[in-house]
């Protein structure tokens, strides 16, 4: 099998794929809330992949409803520890949320003032929740607050 028939044979999968999910979409629906709400999640040190030991982060936007913005990759940098790497994936969806806002302002979403309102996102560890309230109470987290906090 040549180049051309490996690419064709793996169109003709995406083609059937999409046939056969004619009925499954994303629907939004204007009742919902229109304000945008974030979860976020990190896999410390991922056992997986062991090149690195870089840890896996994700995140996901939803408004109105349905999703409007998603990443999981690996961290840019090594975590020390669960703890950083929830965070870590924490100020990256607290980057994209400030981000989705500022564009619905700029699209002249007719709701709240968004910028004032406090930015909602969900996440699973509770350490890395109390360093995001209060980074000052944690000695050992210096540096994180001068790599992940900006004004």
């Amino acid at each position: 099998m040549n180049l051309h028939e490996k690419h064709e044979a793996a169109l003709n999968r995406v083609f059937r794929y999409l046939r056969g999910t004619l009925d499954v979409g994303i629907t939004y629906y204007a009742a919902k809330s229109p304000i945008p709400t974030g979860f976020s999640d990190a896999s410390y040190a991922h056992p997986i992949i062991k090149e690195g030991r870089r840890s896996t982060s994700g995140y996901i936007f939803s408004m109105a409803g349905g999703p409007v913005s998603w990443s999981c990759k690996r961290q840019s940098t090594v975590a020390t520890s669960s703890t950083e790497a929830e965070y870590i994936g924490q100020y990256n969806a607290a980057r994209e949320g400030v981000w989705i806002r500022s564009f619905l302002k700029e699209l002249g979403h007719p709701f709240r003032d968004l910028i004032k309102e406090p930015l909602v996102i969900k996440a699973d560890n509770t350490a890395a929740e109390s360093l995001s309230r209060d980074p000052t109470i944690h000695s050992r987290a210096k540096h994180m607050d001068v790599a992940y906090h900006w004004q």
